[in-house]
């Protein structure tokens, strides 16, 4: 794919994923996405029984609460291939993996 073309599909803004925490924990728990590719994670958190009232990204310093019914949009880039874990700030005990290709 040229460059051009690469950058032109961003035109209409970052891609947006929706991402649920339920009592089964992220939803889904495997994201994936473009290196380099700006997108929104748009998170609801769904039940107060979960650990998960934050998501946390160490490597992106994301820590960002999440508030039962509220979406909340964390913009973030995964500048290069790889898995990062994203989850809760107990640890990650609810976690799931943005898989950059």
């Amino acid at each position: 794919m040229s460059l051009m073309k690469w950058l032109s599909s961003f035109s209409d803004g970052p891609r947006r994923i929706a991402i649920s925490v339920t009592e089964a924990g992220f939803e889904p728990a495997l994201v994936r996405v473009r290196s380099g590719e700006p997108v929104v994670l748009a998170i609801t958190r769904r039940t107060s029984r979960t650990c998960a009232r934050e998501i946390v990204i160490d490597e992106l310093g994301v820590h960002t609460p999440l508030p039962v019914g509220e979406k909340v949009e964390v913009p973030i880039t995964v500048t290069a291939p790889g898995n990062l874990k994203f989850g809760c700030a107990m640890g990650k005990m609810i976690s799931g993996v943005l898989e950059a290709s």
